[in-house]
């Protein structure tokens, strides 16, 4: 059977401002025991009645199968807190628990009540109803697997211990084992809901396609959204980020829904994140820290893993303090994934330190790479496509690379791309031969997005700098988004925060099969255009010619003649020049080729006068 992890004996919830006298009865309701075959006493039930008439809100007691108390938790006068209760082992069992709980007025179950006894799979759910001068009548109700939960009342005390609730239990818990004799539950599955606020004037993403996006942006984490809530106000609240009694009824919906975390369209503030847990008791994340997890899942170099890490310690250092629910969840879950998670409770001091030692890392990486970009072979011209994530770029790139392969290209399925968020982190880049013989390199990098965390662009410089030394940007957009025009604007604007605004780009309207009649809107920086399809191949001639335009060459005709000794001296000229004629002569092979102005010093010595 599912166990708890609540026998602290401590009051919890909203205790500030009751009397000592109050704290020391709600205390000794730990004194209490439950007899087998009972669900309440008549004394436990006359103490909760004057308690909540007394202080005016709602009181919680947790009991366990064996009649303990395990917890007593105070609310307001519209609800109290759900128990912290430990993961259930499995599918076929309840959880163990029962909740006893007041409701000053009337005391029938709310939708709320019925909703926490079948997320939680409690034993039994009560509610006893608080009204001055009137005898407290209980409100019950039973877990049913198969159906609506078997709700019973107005009842007195003694009519609810005459219920056979322990046979609910047995049948209950048979029903679990047939329905689930072949399936457990997963050890944490993460339930949520999301947040937004609407300000005023919003240009870019409005909050509803916002926080689409971000719903999109929790699947791919690993979350079920189960709801989302979006409130107008003219600033977010500084303690909250929504209104207070917003985060109440949050706390409520939480509870109906079975939420366990909740996710929010901004970056919070330490104190927000730490408010919001504080009145909800479930895990707050952010978007920022949602992308950063989605990143930790998809890094998979050195290089990569290490600018998550380092993007992840950026982003909780000033927040050490506000991380209540995330700091004690070693266990994992969205937001605490990823090569940091075990560093959460390390003091500021440590978590600097590592932060200097990655910064050292990536820095030789970034030589190393300079290096390579340095000897890179020919000077070819460098192409990167940039864009949207899931816009296509690299369905664009893959069918490039497979239609027009360089020699060696080492072509991967891992190149083809997948419908998925931030599928690319890693920069690679792999060669075509164009039409005509000339070889280019195309580069790929992460996709942009709105509101993209600043600790990511800080610590993928070493990625983004390809896109620095691109001789051409290819910007990848999906035509098919209504939002073109605000995903054109969030790309462009961190191109400038990046310093590649300036660099010469060609604007890819992509996804055309998904629109039946395609117009092209204008592109935003007055770049060329074109519409393509990366599933057709429709537009890839015109984009081949765009870029040979782009990428104008000095090219000198020469003549070769290449003893037979130096094999390798021909198969780089075969390999990267157009060769236009070719003879075989006793002292050598003739080639005419056509090369860059440039590199005809380095075959100087074969040539002929």
């Amino acid at each position: 059977m599912g166990v708890v992890v609540i026998l602290n004996n401590m009051v919890t919830g909203d205790i500030q401002g009751l009397r000592q006298t109050q704290l020391e009865i709600l205390n000794q309701i730990f004194q209490f025991s439950i007899e087998p075959g009972q669900l309440i006493t008549k004394e436990l039930v006359l103490v909760l009645y004057q308690l909540t008439l007394d202080i005016n809100k709602e009181i919680a007691v947790y009991i366990s199968r064996n009649g303990k108390i395990l917890e007593v938790t105070v609310g307001n006068s519209r609800f109290v807190h759900l128990p912290s209760l430990a993961p259930r082992f499995s599918r076929r069992l309840l959880s163990g628990i029962r909740c006893i709980h007041t409701h000053p007025g009337r005391g029938i179950l709310s939708p709320v009540d019925l909703a926490a006894l079948d997320n939680l799979r409690l034993d039994c759910m009560m509610a006893i109803e608080v009204i001055p001068g009137k005898t407290p009548y209980l409100y019950t109700a039973f877990f049913n697997p198969v159906g609506e939960p078997d709700v019973f009342g107005p009842l007195s005390t003694e009519q609810v211990n005459s219920l056979p609730f322990q046979d609910y239990i047995v049948s209950a818990e048979k029903a679990l084992r047939k329905k689930y004799q072949h399936q457990e539950l997963a050890s944490h599955e993460e339930t949520a809901v999301l947040v937004a606020v609407e300000l005023p004037g919003m240009r870019l993403l409005n909050a509803q396609a916002s926080i689409a996006e971000l719903a999109n942006l929790a699947i791919s984490a690993g979350a079920r959204v189960v709801d989302s809530i979006i409130q107008n106000k003219p600033k977010p609240n500084a303690a909250y980020y929504i209104g207070k009694g917003l985060a109440e009824d949050l706390a409520l919906r939480c509870q109906e829904v079975g939420a366990n975390l909740i996710i929010v369209d901004d970056e919070l503030s330490g104190t927000q994140l730490r408010n919001l847990e504080d009145i909800t008791r479930v895990k707050v994340i952010d978007r920022t820290s949602l992308i950063l997890d989605i990143f930790a899942q998809r890094a998979k170099s050195k290089a990569g893993k290490l600018q998550v890490e380092l993007a992840q310690l950026n982003y909780r250092l000033p927040r050490l303090v506000g991380m209540g629910l995330q700091m004690s969840r070693l266990a994992g879950g969205i937001g605490t994934r990823g090569p940091g998670e075990t560093k959460l409770e390390t003091d500021r001091r440590h978590l600097r330190k590592r932060i200097v030692d990655i910064k050292g890392q990536l820095k030789q990486i970034s030589e190393h790479r300079e290096i390579l970009s340095d000897n890179r072979p020919l000077k070819t011209p460098l192409v990167v496509l940039v864009g949207y994530t899931n816009a296509g770029k690299s369905s664009i790139r893959y069918h490039l690379l497979s239609k027009y392969p360089a020699k060696d290209s080492n072509l991967s399925l891992e190149d083809s791309g997948t419908n998925q968020l931030f599928a690319t982190l890693d920069p690679t880049i792999r060669g075509i031969k164009m039409p005509g013989g000339r070889n280019i390199l195309l580069g790929d990098t992460v996709g942009f997005i709105q509101k993209l965390p600043h600790q990511l662009i800080s610590a993928f410089k070493a990625t983004l700098n390809e896109v620095l030394k691109a001789d051409l940007l290819l910007h990848v957009v999906d035509l098919s988004s209504p939002l073109v025009n605000e995903q054109q604007e969030a790309v462009l604007k961190v191109l400038e925060e990046i310093g590649a605004h300036t660099k010469n780009r060609i604007t890819v309207f992509n996804k055309i099969d998904l629109i039946d009649a395609p117009i092209l809107p204008p592109t935003l920086d007055g770049s060329k255009s074109l519409a393509f399809s990366a599933i057709t191949g429709h537009g890839t001639e015109t984009l081949l010619a765009m870029i040979n335009a782009a990428c104008p060459e000095n090219m000198l005709t020469v003549d070769l003649i290449i003893p037979f000794t130096d094999g390798s001296i021909t198969s780089n000229i075969f390999e990267n020049y157009k060769v236009i004629e070719k003879k075989y002569n006793p002292e050598g092979i003739w080639i005419k080729a056509e090369m860059p102005m440039e590199q005809v010093s380095r075959f100087q010595k074969y040539m002929i006068e």
